[in-house]
Order: C-alpha cells, then sequence, then structure tokens
C-alpha cells in the first residue's frame, strides 16, 4: 500500500496557539518533532473582526496549517503531495471509502448519543437530516460500484 502522509509526525500551529506556546507577536517558533528540533516562520493572518490566525511557513515558502517530519526534515502537505504521497482518504476509492463509512453512519443514527458535543436541550441527533442524507449517498454509491461490477462481469464471459 502507498504511503499516505497523515501517518507522518506532525504538529499542528493551531494547537500549540492554543496552548500558549504561539503568540499573535512571534515571527519564528521551535518545534520538536521526536529527536529532532526545528525552527520555523510564522505568518499570522488577521480578521477584520480583530481576531487572527497562525501559520507555519513551510521551507517551501507557503503557509501551512500542519507542518509533519519527513526524510529529516519539515514539509506541508502541498510538499508531501509533490514527493508522492497522498492523505489516507486519497489512497480508498470512493465506492470502497461509502462501504466502509455506511457501518458508522448506521450506528450513529441509531444511537442514543448525542451527536454534537455540547448538543441543545431536548435534542437527540442534531443534524439527522443530513446523517440520513449522507447514509443514503453511501447505499447508492455502493450500489452502482455493484452494478459495475456485475456489468464487466457480464462483458468478460
Amino acid at each position: 500500500m502507498k504511503a499516505a502522509y497523515d501517518e507522518l509526525p506532525g504538529v499542528s500551529v493551531s494547537r500549540l496557539r492554543a496552548l500558549g506556546d504561539i503568540t499573535e507577536e512571534m515571527k519564528v517558533a521551535t518545534v520538536k518533532l521526536g529527536e529532532y528540533e526545528f525552527t520555523v516562520g510564522l505568518s499570522l493572518f488577521r480578521w477584520p473582526n480583530g481576531g487572527s490566525w497562525s501559520f507555519f511557513v513551510c521551507p517551501c515558502g507557503r503557509r501551512a496549517r500542519i507542518i509533519r517530519l519527513f526524510e529529516g526534515g519539515l514539509a506541508c502537505c502541498r510538499c508531501l503531495k509533490a514527493r508522492g504521497l497522498h492523505a489516507r482518504v486519497e489512497l480508498v476509492r470512493t465506492e470502497r471509502r461509502a462501504a466502509l463509512l455506511t457501518p458508522k453512519r448506521l450506528e450513529r443514527l441509531k444511537s442514543e448519543a448525542p451527536a454534537r458535543l455540547r448538543p441543545r436541550p431536548g435534542r437527540r441527533l442534531d443534524r439527522r437530516a443530513n446523517m440520513e442524507l449522507a447514509l443514503r449517498r453511501s447505499h447508492i454509491v455502493v450500489r452502482r460500484a455493484k452494478i459495475a461490477r456485475f456489468e464487466k462481469d457480464l462483458g468478460e464471459t
């Protein structure tokens, strides 16, 4: 199976900002990944309402929310894609992914647990309609894949 860049060690600038390790005023940060320690540039995006987001500056010069360790250096997801790695979900065909997600979606719909972290009072499952539509789409994709396989088998005989 191909390598997925999701499995590489990485650090999120959002996590470091939430922990207070990175502030708005900082221009560089020290990032420790395993036995390696790197100094990484930071970029700040300010919103008109006064809020802001921080980003790492990848060695390629682009902004990245997550930076990963690859072959002894740092790389953003675009650098990793250029080197032939993909996200884990990109490695699974659509019909296979739909077949994997269908049982999870069914279980979530049947569950008594709330879908939200902080559910609204009196609601068992917020966004139930969206979840049901996603489940229907999964069923349709799986059925289409079965039909395509059946037609392919008929064409070969």
